[in-house]
């Protein structure tokens, strides 16, 4: 099945409008200091340190 050009061309100019509409709002928080920096991923090296929880053993009930 053939896809119509003219819906990919306008999906395509709808996509890029929101990338760009969302770059200049991020831009605008940044600038009036509503967004300090980016959102980092999770330490996950800190998670598995030593202040790590005790893992929980399982009892079987007799």
């Amino acid at each position: 099945m053939a896809q119509r050009s003219d819906v990919v061309l306008n999906y395509k100019s709808v996509v890029n409008h929101a990338m760009q509409a969302g770059a200049m709002c991020y831009n605008l928080m940044v600038h009036n200091g509503w967004l300090e920096k980016q959102p980092e991923a999770i330490d996950r090296n800190a998670l598995a340190g030593a202040d790590r929880l005790p893992a929980l053993s399982l009892i079987a009930c007799t």
